[in-house]
């Protein structure tokens, strides 16, 4: 999969964590289904990331923690909700941010579209 990054994410609390906490979180939301579930178990994302099991397992504790300065209220700032009790997390506000990227695409279409219709139809409106 992919994810479609916001610029807004360098200016997030995200960026007062410790750089390898970061690195986690990038990798989890490249590694998130389109509904923002990941559905491995801590060995294996940190066998794909190419990081210790400890390190993955403490970043997943810290994202699973209420965040204060978080711009968003909804789950008291946290950025991953368990899915189970041993593995599987739901990435908070996955669809949030991901159809908020899509509505600005289909702006940045539309106005495209019209844009060369205008010029092909001769109209300077």
């Amino acid at each position: 999969m992919y994810v479609k990054m916001h610029e807004q994410i360098f200016g997030s609390s995200i960026m007062e964590e410790d750089i390898e906490t970061r690195y986690v979180w990038f990798c989890l939301l490249t590694l998130a289904d389109r509904d923002g579930f990941v559905d491995m178990t801590i060995p294996s994302i940190a066998r794909i990331i190419n990081i210790n099991v400890e390190t993955v397992k403490s970043a997943i504790d810290i994202l699973l923690q209420p965040d204060s300065t978080s711009r968003t209220p909804d789950f008291e700032g946290r950025r991953l909700l368990p899915v189970r009790d041993s593995f599987g997390w739901k990435i908070a506000n996955y669809e949030h941010y991901r159809d908020v990227r899509n509505e600005e695409e289909r702006r940045d279409y539309m106005r495209k579209y019209m844009a060369k219709k205008r010029q092909t139809t001769g109209d300077k409106c």
